[in-house]
């Protein structure tokens, strides 16, 4: 069985590059085909050319449309106008690459595969094979020189990039010197803060070539970035600090709980007297406790103090705005007995290492904000969210001022999203900041649901595939009908497209806004972004970057999460495949 199994490993590795010759004997075969179609493209293309000015461009062709519906000027089924900037050769090697990647049994064993090929073909010809396909597909360049005219091919097709800067690796291996500045973006094991900081000049040198590429003329005016929190800090220093602020907030409702009245989500001055002194040891100074009050709501006593002043109050907005790690483990100092919420305090070390963690995440932030890039940051395992929600509100409250430099990203499968974005969006109001998220349904459905039921509690992500769709669009909805807010839409899903064009055209919100925006990865549903490029959205493709033998971990962790999605790309397969024989006359 080991001996059969082994054969039909080589057999879809040979089959594998029996499709890479294939295309490559399409495009020698289709060539002429492909130029004329090429000639007939630029020729067109002519025409409107934008001469590096797209958004100015996009803004005249927008007026130009006048109040026609988005519903109407958007065909997600359009094909011709889907794949025009793309070569035959390369629709070819795109509906390849697609079709493997719908067998689940390749995808689940893409591992396996490569190794074996290593063994069979070599390093060099399985790096060069992946090269030219599955890289080529899913990834932008090797580096910021390979970048600017992959961004330049986009940018004629109205899109732009967000840069990642994808490699990932054990970092156990990587104990030399020589291999420190190669150290992974994406890793969950860590050895020391040194590991932390090279993390940091990675992002850092990310976001410089996100600059670059845009003054090169191939990103627009509104460059992107994305970051991981994992590789900034300790996995188990943000889970444990995840622990930390889920309890703090968890307190505020026990505080209400044990109050003798109805449950109206708020605390009076008197009320939270009250509860302070059910769990915390009274300090010397009794006015601290009406200090803190004040100190949540971010107002001073004497504004409430006024004639007609309203009385003062403090809700879960303001519990949750206040609560930074120092002033929890101060308050947690003090708690009269041991519980939960006390064995979730964090300890000097511990405290230590988080503002380190925040360190660097301003220092990226910083660097972001002074070469104008935007900057979003990954979600993550629900265990780690909160840390990064909160690191992620501090960040907001200093950069978002004026603009909408950071955004956190929601993930809309979980139950609690829609009661998180309510509360984001209504704490950036108070406080008069920019609310900028991205929107995605979430990547990690599996592994919540087996932890859950390994720890015995509720599934956090939503029992429906429905019901996810309704948290979306519910998020969406929300998110274009708030003035202050800008969101990314992180959907290869072609009715949400649709959803988002329709909700943009009944608010009266431009195509070529520049608060709403579009994103798909690279190498996937070309059909929607290709299309909301050429009707003047602001589309974007997720560039992950990096040598090809560093971002091979990311390909195959990429193609396993999405293994569901490539599969039921039937509609992109199609529109490739009445593509190319529309092409060659078939």
């Amino acid at each position: 069985k080991s001996m059969k199994w082994k054969t039909r490993i080589v057999i879809v590795i040979c089959i594998l590059v029996l499709a890479g010759r294939q295309a490559v004997a399409v495009r020698d075969m289709f060539g002429t085909h492909a130029r004329r179609g090429a000639s007939m493209l630029a020729g067109a293309g002519n025409l409107c050319a934008r001469s590096g000015k797209s958004m100015k461009w996009k803004s005249t062709m927008t007026a130009a449309f006048g109040n026609v519906t988005a519903a109407k000027l958007v065909d997600f089924n359009d094909a011709e106008i889907a794949f025009r900037n793309k070569s035959t050769p390369e629709l070819v090697r795109n509906f390849l690459i697609l079709k493997v990647c719908s067998f689940p049994i390749i995808v689940k064993n893409s591992e396996i595969l490569l190794n074996t090929s290593y063994k069979v073909l070599g390093q060099k010809i399985t790096n060069k094979l992946v090269k030219e396909t599955f890289f080529a597909q899913f990834c932008g360049a090797e580096d910021e020189a390979g970048l600017k005219p992959v961004m330049r091919k986009l940018e004629d097709a109205g899109i732009s990039g967000i840069l990642d800067y994808a490699a990932e690796g054990d970092l156990e291996e990587e104990q030399t010197t020589e291999r420190e500045n190669q150290v992974a973006v994406r890793t969950y094991s860590y050895e020391n803060e040194k590991v932390c900081e090279a993390a940091t000049r990675v992002f850092e040198q990310c976001i410089r070539t996100a600059r670059n590429v845009a003054e090169a003329g191939g990103n627009r005016e509104l460059p992107f970035a994305a970051i991981k929190l994992t590789a900034l800090g300790n996995p188990i220093l943000l889970k444990r600090m995840s622990e930390m602020i889920v309890e703090t907030r968890n307190l505020f409702q026990r505080m209400e709980d044990k109050l003798d009245r109805p449950t109206v989500g708020s605390l009076s001055l008197e009320e939270w007297r009250l509860a302070y002194r059910n769990y915390f040891v009274e300090p010397e100074n009794p006015l601290e406790i009406d200090n803190m009050f004040f100190q949540a709501l971010g107002k001073s006593k004497e504004e409430f103090e006024a004639p007609g002043a309203p009385e003062p109050r403090l809700d879960i907005v303001d519990w949750s705005r206040s609560m930074n790690m120092e002033i929890i483990a101060k308050l947690i100092q003090g708690c009269k007995k041991e519980g939960r919420l006390k064995s979730a305090s964090l300890n000097e070390e511990e405290l230590k290492l988080a503002r380190n963690l925040f360190a660097r995440l301003s220092k990226i932030a910083k660097l972001a904000g002074e070469l104008d890039v935007s900057l979003m940051v990954d979600a993550e395992h629900c265990y780690f969210q909160p840390c990064i929600d909160a690191n992620v509100l501090m960040l907001q409250r200093e950069y978002n001022k004026d603009k909408a430099t950071i955004y956190n990203t929601y993930q809309c499968y979980l139950k609690s999203t829609s009661e998180r974005l309510d509360q984001d969006l209504e704490r950036s109001k108070r406080e008069g900041w920019v609310f900028a998220a991205k929107l995605v349904r979430g990547a990690y459905m599996v592994h919540e649901r087996k932890l859950a039921k390994a720890q015995g509690i509720p599934s956090p992500i939503h029992e429906t595939l429905q019901d996810t769709h309704d948290s979306y669009n519910g998020s969406l909805d929300i998110m274009l009908q708030a003035p202050q807010a800008h969101v990314m839409i992180g959907s290869h899903n072609q009715e949400t497209c649709e959803f988002a064009t329709e909700k943009m055209a009944e608010y009266g919100i431009s195509p070529s806004s520049t608060r709403v925006f579009f994103g798909q990865l690279l190498g996937m549903a070309d059909q929607l972004t290709y299309i909301l490029g050429a009707n003047h959205y602001n589309a974007y493709k997720y560039l992950p970057y990096g040598k090809v033998e560093e971002v091979l971990p990311y390909l195959i962790r990429r193609a396993q999460e999405n293994s569901g999605l490539m599969a039921g790309a039937v509609h992109e397969r199609n529109l490739l495949k009445n593509e190319i024989k529309r092409r060659i006359g078939l």
